[in-house]
């Protein structure tokens, strides 16, 4: 009892392929009966219609696998060509991406060194803070004792207002 390689039906007799180690039921292994018991001996080299069909035309079946291959290869390279492009596109945008890369580096060089010079202009702030204090100390000091020498100097000044001046006197005769 066995269960037909091609039609998936139990059978209790049938042949058995030598190739590929199968059993089929007489109608699907292409052999009647009577001419499979005919064989005798011979039943142990019988071959099923498609161990025969590959084994008696190695040109044919060599050829399909050569059109297999070539079909794989035509394959492979239509992916190959697929990643070839990929692989280009991706080298243009890792090269816009250099590109970028440096123009931001030199712009954060560049930040990095105005943030250094503007560091180092608020470090002196507090330095010029105090020199702008003591000068505007010595300032109010110095505006003091002008108005003091001012007032100094015109303590003894005497004003005289109602005598008529006349072009050409001398003051200092006249008084």
């Amino acid at each position: 009892m066995f269960t037909c390689a091609r039609c998936n039906n139990t059978c209790n007799d049938g042949a058995k392929c030598s190739d590929c180690n199968q059993f089929l039921d007489f109608p699907c292994s292409g052999i009647t009966e009577a001419g499979y018991r005919r064989l005798g001996d011979r039943q142990k080299t019988w071959r099923c219609n498609t161990c025969k069909t590959a084994g008696s035309s190695p040109r044919a079946a060599s050829s399909s696998q050569i059109t297999e291959v070539l079909n794989e290869i035509r394959a492979f390279r239509s992916d190959f060509l697929l990643m070839k492009s990929d692989v280009q596109e991706t080298s243009v945008g890792i090269q816009a991406l250099n590109t970028k890369w440096s123009e931001m580096e030199t712009r954060f060089s560049d930040m990095e060194d105005r943030l250094i010079q503007v560091e180092a202009k608020l470090s002196s702030i507090p330095k010029l803070q105090k020199q702008l204090d003591v000068a505007n100390d010595e300032i109010n000091t110095l505006k003091s004792e002008n108005n003091n020498r001012d007032q100094y100097s015109r303590m003894n000044n005497l004003e005289i207002s109602g005598v008529p001046y006349y072009k050409g006197e001398n003051l200092f005769s006249i008084f």
